[in-house]
C-alpha cells in the first residue's frame, strides 16, 4: 500500500463537537470525516459516485487515519496504549504523562521506552490552537434562543492532517478530488456559518512513519477509530490494550427519513490502540429504520509501534 499525508490549513475557526456546542475538540475521528467525504460524494455524483467511495474503503484499497495535529513539519500522533516504564516519582510528572493525548513522531520511540517528556509536549500542544466562544441565534417562531459554540483556531502553520492509504494512484485522485470539494463546503459544526473551512495540503509521509505502517511487529496501534468484525473481535482482543469508545449522532440526509433520526449507537476501538495483530474491520450501516443506509467508517490504519 502507498500513503500520502493531506494537511488541512484551516481559513477560518472549526467546531468538532464533543457532547454540547460549547466544548470542542482541536480533531475529529475518522468516520466523521468519512461521513463528511459521503455527504461530498452524493453532491458531486449521486449514489454512483457514494458507492463507488464506500467500495474503495470497504475492500481495504483505502484507509484513512483519524485526523491529527500538526505544526510545521512535526506530525503528532495518538498516545499508544501499551505499558511503559518510567523511573521518576515525581507526581507532577506522573499526571503530565497521563494527560497526554498526542505524541510527535520523532518521540513515539522515546515514549515506548519511558523516557519521554510528557510536561513540555502539554505545554507545545497547547499552542497550537486557541479556543473562543461565539453566541450564534436559534430562531424558533417568533422567538430567538442565543447559544454558545465553541470555536477551535489554529494558530500560524498549524492545522490538522490524516493520512490516506491507498493501492494505486488512481484511488488517491479520487479521494483527493473528494477532498478538495469538501474544503470549500467544510467540516465539523456549523459549516453554514463559514465554519470548517481549509485548504487542502498534499505531503509526502516521512520515512520512519512509512517504515512503521508497514513493519510487521510485535504490537501494533490504530490510527483511526475502528471496530473488528465479529469474525477477527475475539483474536483481536486477547492481549489486546485497547479504549472503547461510545459513536452516536444524527443522520444528516433530507431523503432518510421525514423526521431528525439518530443513528445507531456502536462501540469503537479508539485510535491509538494495540493489539498483537492487524484486523481488517469494516464499513457499518448504521441507520435505523431509514430509508437508505448511513455509513460508520470502521477500518483500520495500523502501524508497528513495538
Amino acid at each position: 500500500m502507498k500513503y500520502t499525508i493531506y494537511k488541512m490549513r484551516f481559513l477560518s475557526g472549526v467546531h468538532f463537537g464533543k457532547s454540547r456546542l460549547d466544548n470542542g475538540d482541536i480533531t475529529c475521528m475518522a468516520d466523521t470525516l468519512f461521513s463528511a467525504m459521503c455527504i461530498e460524494a452524493l453532491k458531486m455524483g449521486g449514489e454512483e459516485k457514494l458507492e463507488e467511495l464506500v467500495e474503495l474503503f470497504r475492500t481495504g484499497n483505502a484507509l484513512i487515519s483519524d485526523t491529527f495535529p500538526y505544526s510545521g513539519e512535526t506530525y503528532y500522533l495518538p498516545k499508544p496504549c501499551v505499558r511503559v516504564e518510567r523511573n521518576d516519582t515525581d507526581r507532577n510528572a506522573k499526571k503530565q504523562f497521563k494527560k497526554m493525548t498526542y505524541i510527535p513522531l520523532e518521540q513515539l520511540d522515546t515514549y515506548v521506552k519511558g523516557n519521554t517528556e510528557p510536561e513540555r509536549i502539554n505545554e507545545d500542544l497547547k499552542t497550537l490552537s486557541t479556543r473562543e466562544l461565539r453566541t450564534r441565534v436559534s430562531i424558533e417562531g417568533m422567538d430567538s434562543a442565543p447559544y454558545n459554540v465553541e470555536v477551535v483556531k489554529y494558530g500560524e502553520n498549524n492545522g490538522i492532517y490524516i493520512i490516506l492509504g491507498y493501492e494505486e494512484d488512481s484511488i488517491k485522485d479520487k479521494i483527493e478530488d473528494i477532498l478538495i470539494s469538501l474544503s470549500y463546503t467544510g467540516i465539523g459544526g456549523k459549516t453554514s456559518s463559514g465554519l470548517g473551512k481549509f485548504e487542502l495540503v498534499n505531503r509526502k509521509v516521512p520515512e520512519n512513519l512509512t517504515r512503521m505502517l508497514e513493519a510487521n511487529a510485535d504490537v501494533y496501534m490504530t490510527l483511526s477509530v475502528s471496530l473488528p468484525t465479529d469474525d477477527e473481535l475475539e483474536g483481536v482482543i486477547t492481549d489486546g490494550r485497547y479504549v472503547i469508545i461510545k459513536r452516536s449522532g444524527f443522520v444528516n440526509s433530507a431523503t432518510y427519513s421525514d423526521n431528525y433520526s439518530r443513528k445507531k449507537d456502536i462501540y469503537m476501538m479508539k485510535a491509538g490502540s494495540c493489539f498483537r495483530k492487524r484486523y481488517s474491520g469494516d464499513i457499518y450501516d448504521v441507520s435505523a429504520g431509514g430509508r437508505h443506509a448511513v455509513y460508520r467508517y470502521g477500518k483500520p490504519l495500523m502501524m508497528g509501534v513495538k
